[in-house]
C-alpha cells in the first residue's frame, strides 16, 4: 500500500533552493511532488516539486495537524485494510483482458452521447458533448448496454474481481472519495456526473453487489417493453455505471498495479485502489440502473 497520505495533515516547514522558506500544512506528497495547504482551511493550497525542495521539517506536535483531505477516518481505514484490499485486486487486474474492456467502454460511451438527455455527461467528457435535447433510448441501444454490462460482469467474475470489490464493499463504500477516485472518471462521464455518483456509493449500504441476477431479470423486462421512453432514467444509470466500471478496470491493468493515478481531488490513489474505489461506484450505479428498469417494467 503506497503511504502517500501517511503525512498527510501535518505543520511543516519547507526550504526552497530559490531561499524561500514555506510554513504550511502537508495535505498530499507523491514521487514527485507535495501540495502544502498555506492555511489550516485548506482555502490556498500551493503544489511544490521535489527537485525544488533542500529539505522539508515535520513537526511532530500532533495537535498542529489539521485533518488531511481524505479525512482522518478514511486516511485509517486505507492504513488497515489498503494492503489486503491491494493483495486481492493486482492478480485481478494482472488478468484483465484490456482490449475487449476498452472497446466496450468506448461502445458504452458513444450510446450515451448519441442517445442522451443533458445531464448524464458534463463537460470534459471523453469525445463530443451530450445532445443539448437528447431523444428516446431505442430498443436496440438498450439491449447492447445490458449485454455489455453482462460482458462487464463476466470478465470481473471470471478474473476474481468481483469477489473482491463484494467482500470488501462495506470498505470501499467507506472509501470513496474524490481522493480515491481516479480523475479518469471524469475525462468519461464528465465532472458533474463522476461527483454525483459518489454519494450513492457512499451511502450504498446493501449487502450484495453483484447486479448479476437483477441483469437477467432486467433484460427479460426489455425485450416485453414496448414505451422505449420510460426506459431513460434506468438506462442512464446503466451506461454511467458500466462505463466507470468498464474504464477504470481497464485502466488499471494498463497502467499496472504499482501505478499511481491523478484523482478526482488534489492528489493521487494507487491504481489497484482506484480500480477498486471505482469499479465499486460504476457496479453500485449499474444496479440502480438495473432496478429501475424492473420497476419500470412491471
Amino acid at each position: 500500500m503506497n503511504e502517500q497520505w501517511q503525512r498527510s495533515g501535518a505543520k511543516i516547514t519547507v526550504y526552497l533552493k530559490n531561499q524561500e522558506a514555506l510554513a504550511a500544512w502537508l495535505v498530499h506528497e507523491d514521487a514527485n511532488k507535495i501540495v502544502l495547504a498555506l492555511d489550516p482551511e485548506r482555502n490556498n493550497l500551493r503544489v511544490v516539486f521535489r527537485r525544488d525542495i533542500i529539505q522539508l521539517g515535520i513537526d511532530e506536535n500532533r495537535q498542529r495537524w489539521i485533518e488531511p483531505p481524505v479525512g482522518a477516518g478514511r486516511l485509517q481505514l486505507l492504513r488497515e485494510v489498503g494492503p489486503t484490499l491491494a493483495g486481492g485486486v493486482e492478480p485481478a487486474l494482472a488478468a484483465v483482458d484490456q482490449r475487449r474492456l476498452t472497446r466496450n467502454a468506448k461502445r458504452l460511451s458513444q450510446i450515451a452521447r448519441t442517445a442522451s438527455p443533458a445531464g448524464w455527461l458534463g463537460p470534459g467528457d471523453h469525445s463530443k458533448p451530450p445532445q443539448p435535447e437528447g431523444r428516446p433510448v431505442g430498443a436496440q441501444e438498450l439491449y447492447e448496454s445490458l449485454l455489455l454490462s453482462e460482458e462487464l460482469l463476466e470478465e470481473l467474475g471470471r478474473t476474481g474481481l468481483l469477489h473482491v470489490v463484494s467482500e470488501y464493499r462495506d470498505d470501499l463504500r467507506r472509501l470513496v472519495h474524490e481522493e480515491t477516485v481516479p480523475a479518469l472518471d471524469a475525462d468519461w462521464v464528465g465532472t458533474d456526473a463522476a461527483y454525483r455518483l459518489l454519494p450513492r456509493a457512499q451511502q450504498n449500504e446493501e449487502s450484495v453487489i453483484d447486479p448479476g441476477e437483477i441483469l437477467r431479470e432486467a433484460r427479460d423486462k426489455a425485450w416485453s417493453r414496448k414505451d422505449s421512453s420510460r426506459w431513460l432514467d434506468g438506462v442512464g444509470d446503466v451506461v454511467l455505471g458500466g462505463i466507470l466500471a468498464t474504464v477504470n478496470v481497464a485502466a488499471g491493468a494498463s497502467a499496472g498495479v504499482i501505478t499511481m493515478l491523478p484523482t478526482l481531488g488534489i492528489g493521487t490513489v494507487a491504481a489497484a485502489i482506484g480500480a477498486a474505489t471505482s469499479t465499486f461506484t460504476g457496479l453500485t450505479t449499474l444496479k440502480k440502473g438495473l432496478v429501475t428498469l424492473i420497476k419500470g417494467g412491471s
